[in-house]
């Protein structure tokens, strides 16, 4: 019992959450663990939490007992076709990926994705990509380096000339720098050569 003035117990809490927690089940439902969840998304964690949450991990993990009672949960995990760590990342079915493709997706805004990013996304154009950095040796056509951030570029632009868009001839390989540069001029040329 608690009388007003006088500080509670750590047992008197715990007696009450539980008696909460048995009169009204909702309080843990899944439902209500998702509206709090939410409503602490993009709230930072302080500091003194935070090590406070990691010095009790530290003493949960120390013990042998949780260790055992842990391996034994992901065995049974494991043999039920669990992949990832707990929570949403367990494995999908084919049958379930193919449930969510397409128009069957809540997403689904009646595909109206554009051509321009369909054909950027596809795996011709990503072949023609390859084909044009192999051709040119993985090498900057502008200053010659050889690095990682290359990007194919259209001789001839790609909305202008639908034939040549996946043309080897069509492509030449630069570095993120001389592709930008490289654009500003062909801007002004097609802008000239339009006119």
């Amino acid at each position: 019992m608690w009388i007003k003035g006088m500080k509670r117990s750590a047992e008197d809490i715990a007696k009450r959450v539980a008696s909460r927690r048995l009169k009204n089940p909702s309080w843990t439902s899944e439902k209500e663990k998702e509206r709090l969840r939410t409503l602490n998304i993009g709230r930072k964690e302080r500091l003194e939490h935070k090590e406070k949450r990691r010095k009790s991990l530290l003493i949960a993990f120390s013990n042998p007992q949780f260790k055992t009672k842990l391996s034994a949960v992901r065995r049974q995990q494991y043999k039920n076709g669990f992949t990832g760590s707990l929570g949403k990342h367990w494995k999908k079915t084919p049958e379930q990926l193919a449930n969510k493709m397409g128009a069957k997706n809540p997403a689904w805004k009646g595909g109206i994705t554009p051509l321009n990013t369909k054909i950027r996304n596809s795996e011709e154009y990503a072949t023609w990509r390859k084909a044009v950095f192999e051709r040119d040796d993985y090498r900057c056509f502008g200053c010659g380096i050889k690095s990682i951030g290359l990007e194919a570029h259209h001789i001839y632009p790609f909305a202008l000339f639908p034939r040549l868009r996946l043309e080897v001839q069509n492509g030449i390989t630069y570095c993120e720098n001389c592709h930008a540069i490289m654009d500003k001029q062909k801007a002004k040329f097609v802008k000239v050569t339009l006119n």
